[in-house]
C-alpha cells in the first residue's frame, strides 16, 4: 500500500517535472573549476532525457565539471535525471522552493534537502523517484 501511494505521488510528480516540453522550463549549468564557480553552459538540458539518449556535457563546459544544477519549477527528479548520475556527477535541481542536491554514495542514491521546505507530496515523490532509481546503481544481495 505504501509503495502504492509513492509511485503515485512519483508520477504526479514526474508530470509536474515534465510537463510538455521539458526543457523550455529548465535552465542548466555547472559547477566547474577551481575554486567551484557555477558556469553556465549553453545547451545543456537535463529534463529532455529519454530512454535513448545519454547525459553529456556540452564541449563548451569550461574546466572540469564536478555538478550540474538545473532550475526548474519543481524539485521532484524527472524520469531520466538519473542519468547525470550514470555520467558520474551529482546533480542539483533548483526550485523556487529548495535545492535537491542528488549523488551517489557507496552505490545508494543519496538525496538532501532542507526539511520542511517542499511539501510532503514533494518529498514523497522524491523518495518514490529514488525506490524506482536506485535498482540501476546498487543490488544487494538479496536482489539475485
Amino acid at each position: 500500500m505504501q509503495a502504492t501511494k509513492l509511485l503515485s505521488a512519483l508520477l504526479i510528480g514526474v508530470g509536474t517535472a515534465t510537463s510538455a516540453p521539458a526543457a523550455a522550463g529548465e535552465t542548466c549549468s555547472v559547477l566547474a573549476g577551481s575554486p567551484s564557480q557555477v558556469v553556465a553552459v549553453p545547451g545543456l538540458a537535463v529534463a529532455d532525457l529519454n530512454e535513448d539518449r545519454a547525459f553529456a556535457i556540452p564541449t563548451t563546459a569550461v574546466g572540469k565539471v564536478s555538478a550540474v544544477i538545473c532550475d526548474r519549477k519543481s524539485a521532484v527528479p524527472a524520469e531520466f535525471d538519473y542519468k547525470v548520475l550514470q555520467a558520474g556527477l551529482p546533480f542539483a535541481i533548483r526550485s523556487p522552493q529548495d535545492t535537491v542536491w542528488i549523488e551517489i554514495k557507496d552505490g545508494r542514491i543519496a538525496v538532501s534537502y532542507k526539511e520542511g521546505r517542499l511539501s510532503s507530496d514533494e518529498a514523497s515523490a522524491i523518495q518514490a523517484w529514488v525506490d524506482l532509481i536506485q535498482p540501476r546503481f546498487y543490488k544487494d544481495a538479496s536482489d539475485k
